[in-house]
């Protein structure tokens, strides 16, 4: 069977997409394109819900700085930050590199904490990020139940999302620390996510960063049996 055209669509856009490390323009997102972005979701069996309430935005906001500032302390995290973050020029094929992220990150406001990839070095990308410090549209990625079967969901549904968002000029930056412990996690299912489970924190937005992604070859994630 051939492939659609929304299928041709969202593959086109594999290998453009890229996580977004940074606050966005002032640009407001089209309601329209948020909708379509739940409809997306809705279609693997997850959630996608804008958080409109500015007390509940403060709210995440606060609790993931929060978790960010208790993961700082932790040394095994932050030696895997450390492994992660690509230096300039790098030939690595993965981690996250030196363009990646802004060398000198600027608040939004509510502020959502960033990993600190830097670690003192001076790398990072300064390109259009003095201007952008919109929070940009915070919503929140949610499943009935929370087995395997659920994360896979929640994995097929977030694909969607992004590669969604990006053919459509929107991109996304991730909050997962709060999430990383799960009282904090089960805090957030109980007083924000009317009882679902929370799966993903993510602020969408439009920038005109251009940095590129990286991506593995197909061959490094494959295992011949």
């Amino acid at each position: 069977m051939a492939a659609d055209e929304d299928t041709r669509l969202l593959y086109a856009e594999i290998k453009r997409r890229r996580t977004h490390r940074a606050g966005f323009t002032g640009l407001p997102v089209p309601e329209r394109l948020l909708d379509a972005l739940v409809a997306e979701a809705s279609t693997e069996g997850a959630h996608l819900t804008p958080v409109r309430s500015e007390p509940a935005v403060r709210v995440l906001a606060a609790i993931t700085c929060a978790a960010q500032e208790v993961q700082s302390q932790n040394r095994l995290l932050s030696l895997e930050l450390i492994r992660w973050a690509r230096s300039p020029g790098s030939p690595r094929t993965d981690g996250v590199p030196a363009e990646g992220y802004p060398c000198v990150p600027r608040r939004t406001r509510p502020h959502f904490a960033q990993r600190d990839y830097t670690h003192g070095h001076p790398w990072g990308n300064d390109t259009g990020q003095f201007f952008s410090t919109s929070t940009g549209v915070v919503a929140v990625l949610t499943t009935k139940g929370d087995s395997r079967q659920d994360w896979i969901a929640t994995g097929q549904a977030l694909q969607r999302v992004l590669l969604h968002a990006s053919a459509h000029g929107l991109s996304a930056a991730f909050h997962t620390q709060a999430l990383e412990l799960s009282h904090l996690r089960e805090f957030l299912r109980q007083e924000l996510c009317s009882q679902e489970h929370l799966q993903m924190i993510m602020r969408l937005g439009i920038t005109f960063d251009d940095t590129e992604g990286v991506r593995r070859p197909v061959t490094d994630m494959l295992e011949e049996l």
